[in-house]
């Protein structure tokens, strides 16, 4: 889906798409979390995250994603590997989930 993001990059200026591949010989590792540590968005997109006017949709193994473990007081609780969604609830985004919209939105590939 590659050319139909692209298009959707020169439709909306706002529309920013990074793939980031970690199982292919011919290309370097890059994982997401990196990607959130790092500026790579602020040197290639000219963009920051902003939890005031960014959503963020991720895609991707489980590990990758890092979803929390919610508690009954709201709290949550991480898996040890750190993820995106830890790094992201640390600059002040939101997890999307039931009952309480966020603009952090995931699926766990598998």
């Amino acid at each position: 889906y590659l050319d139909r993001h692209r298009q959707l990059e020169k439709w909306f200026g706002n529309y920013h798409y990074l793939p980031l591949v970690t199982r292919d010989e011919d290309r370097p590792k890059l994982y997401v979390q990196d990607v959130i540590a790092g500026d790579l968005l602020r040197e290639r997109f000219d963009v920051s995250l902003d939890p005031g006017s960014t959503d963020i949709y991720m895609c991707g193994n489980p590990l990758m994603i890092g979803l929390p473990e919610w508690g009954e007081d709201g709290g949550a609780k991480f898996p040890e590997t750190t993820g995106a969604c830890q790094q992201l609830m640390e600059q002040g985004f939101v997890i999307d989930r039931r009952g309480r919209p966020g603009n952090v939105h995931y699926e766990e590939y598998w």
